[in-house]
């Protein structure tokens, strides 16, 4: 598989959570009355749908299946998980969009009659069943951006806290906003080059408390 077709997310949407599961239940008197999953029921789908009803935004991913469509696919994301990241976003998100569109938007105001301030949810993608376990002591810069399965043991926890993923930043000389700036692992402003193209004014660092998004800290990625 290229590296253009891994850069397309219509290719998750087709291979990682199109998966199918045939669900055989033993011929006993016991089962009789009770109903049997369809054959080629998407499970993902289904998954989207349960994460509505149960105001969720993470969907889980069985590597094993992930394995079983493709898997050239599979080593690709488990080596270079952080760079096929946000096609695998994308595709998730354009799966919700489908089939469960009224739960794409949140609303920071909590109050329901508002469309004005409405905020776009964000879905995450989590795998599990991977075939190598490591240790806390595995972690080594060389495993940085890639997927893995990790096992420890926790001995004291902390408060989560809220980590900026995208800011939104305003000059307070000119006025000049600039929205969607991805924070890559630390606080990161606007580029000098993007500011030039709105104003010659100098950045004052504000960040606007929305449409800015925030995650917790806590989560692994």
């Amino acid at each position: 598989m290229s590296y253009a077709l891994l850069c397309d997310h219509n290719v998750y949407s087709t291979v990682v959570f199109s998966f199918t599961e045939d669900v055989n239940l033993p011929g006993t008197p016991s089962a009789d009355d009770v109903p049997i999953a369809g054959d080629g029921e998407l499970i993902y789908i289904e998954q989207i749908h349960t994460m509505r009803e149960y105001e969720l935004t993470t969907l889980y991913v069985d590597y094993g299946h992930l394995l079983q469509k493709d898997d050239v696919l599979a080593d690709a994301i488990q080596r270079q998980y952080y760079r096929f990241l946000p096609y695998l976003r994308k595709a998730l998100h354009d799966l919700v969009a489908e089939y469960e569109p009224e739960y794409l938007k949140i609303n920071p105001t909590s109050a329901a009659m508002d469309s004005t301030n409405l905020q776009s949810r964000e879905f995450s993608v989590a795998f599990y069943h991977l075939p190598l376990v490591s240790a806390i002591r595995d972690l080594k810069t060389d495993k940085i951006g890639t997927l893995m399965s990790v096992s420890g043991t926790v001995t004291r926890t902390s408060e989560v806290r809220p980590e900026l993923l995208f800011g939104s930043f305003i000059c307070e000389v000119c006025g000049a906003l600039v929205h969607e700036i991805e924070q890559q692992f630390k606080y990161t402003e606007v580029c000098l080059q993007r500011l030039f193209t709105v104003s010659f004014a100098r950045l004052i660092a504000v960040v606007l408390p929305c449409p800015a998004q925030f995650m917790p800290e806590s989560h692994l990625r």
